[in-house]
């Protein structure tokens, strides 16, 4: 039980956006003192649903033996470990060792237990495929980011991840378009207003 109510404590002190939320990618410093006061700003606005994902994850744990318990917290303590490396990589455009840690990341095998967690913690795979297409954007490497753009697209199939999704859609538009294929670009954003507007009623 002491394991447990640990591991609760340990997942409640990691910040919801770092499971999800690409714009973190950067540091600070990459996005100047504008950006950091956007998000000093933007903190009262993501306090609402992180809190949520908080009690989703402590529900969560709850229902899990203590043996399941100390295994997810291994994988959750590899997933940030692995995020937070690469990330570091990034920062001293070691891009090639970023992508072999993400790489590696994005084949980690949840333990069968995991099919009753949260579905936003199943995203690992599509968030480390965005990392990596990031990385090669950077580089100018536009021809392999789309492939990974498109890989992460596809892991995607959960509802409660729009906000990764459509950050991962609109980073595949941008390099569409600079990779000389403006059509598919917007075939996405007509799909993308199709989709907002499917069940509404118009005059």
């Amino acid at each position: 039980m002491f394991k447990k109510l640990l591991l609760v404590s340990c997942l409640l002190s990691i910040p919801a956006t770092n499971f999800v939320e690409a714009d973190g990618y950067k540091s600070q410093g990459e996005w100047g003192d504008q950006v950091t006061m956007k998000r000093k700003k933007g903190r009262k606005k993501k306090g609402r649903p992180q809190k949520q994902f908080k009690k989703e994850i402590e529900s969560w744990v709850k229902t899990l033996p203590e043996d399941q318990a100390v295994q997810a917290q291994k994988v959750f303590h590899y997933l940030m470990t692995s995020a937070g490396v690469a990330k570091g990589y990034e920062r001293d455009k070691n891009h090639q060792k970023s992508i072999e840690v993400l790489t590696k990341r994005a084949k980690l095998k949840l333990p069968a237990f995991f099919s009753s967690a949260p579905a936003v913690l199943g995203l690992h795979k599509a968030q480390s495929y965005h990392m990596i297409a990031r990385s090669y954007l950077k580089q100018d490497k536009t021809s392999e980011a789309i492939s990974y753009l498109e890989k992460a697209l596809a892991e995607v199939k959960t509802k409660d991840a729009k906000m990764l999704k459509s950050m991962i859609s609109r980073d595949l538009m941008k390099a569409y378009k600079k990779n000389g294929q403006s059509e598919k670009a917007f075939q996405m954003m007509e799909q993308s207003l199709n989709e907002a507007s499917s069940g509404l009623n118009f005059e």
